[in-house]
């Protein structure tokens, strides 16, 4: 039976301890939401305790710039 969370990182024979997030550099064509998407790097130095204020934060930037209608 396979695992529903999917691959484990550590079997991808990938030399370091896991694999890079965020795999792709992404625009969105916005730089002012492409700022706001920027704040994802930080993601995985962030512990997993403060990651929804992280997530809530950046929706709450991007609906925002949605609501600016740019």
């Amino acid at each position: 039976m396979s695992d529903v969370r999917g691959p484990d990182p550590s079997s991808s024979g990938s030399a370091g301890p896991g694999p890079s997030w965020p795999l792709d550099e992404f625009t969105s064509g916005n730089t002012d939401v492409d700022a706001v998407l920027s704040r994802l790097a930080v993601l995985t130095d962030t512990p997993v305790s403060e990651q929804p204020e992280l997530y809530s934060e950046i929706s709450d930037s991007l609906l925002a710039e949605l609501n600016q209608g740019r």
